[in-house]
């Protein structure tokens, strides 16, 4: 996570945990930085702020069912209504070139192997 700074002149720096504490240099204009220590937040601050936890409130008590508790059952039994799996619905991020058969990501418009332009 990033530390946000502002140098002297107004420049909007983020910087690494790892030079926290430590001064550095602006990369615009050479002024001189501080980067503050990033302060602790312990679990009984988090607490503090979110508040005390509540409990739900209950339904009322009626004599219908809820919707949650029993879930609706085909006329087969198998829960499924369409048959078909979520399981194996991966989304495809990765295309092959046809030159080389190497798996680039999609983003890409060239092979970074052999430099083949998809035209896809």
């Amino acid at each position: 996570m990033a530390i946000v700074v502002t140098c002297p002149r107004g420049h909007v720096l983020k910087v690494k945990d790892k030079y926290a504490g430590k001064t550095g240099c602006c990369p615009h204009c050479n002024s001189r930085v501080f980067v503050p220590e990033v302060a602790k937040v312990s679990e009984d601050d988090i607490l503090e702020f979110v508040g005390p936890a509540t409990t739900p409130e209950s339904p009322a008590d009626d004599d219908e069912e809820s919707v949650y508790e029993h879930p609706p059952e085909d006329a087969e039994g198998t829960g499924s209504s369409s048959g078909l799996s979520l399981l194996g619905s991966a989304v495809r991020n990765t295309k092959t070139c046809p030159n080389c058969n190497h798996k680039t990501p999609l983003w890409h418009a060239t092979c970074p192997r052999c430099d083949y332009f998809f035209n896809e």
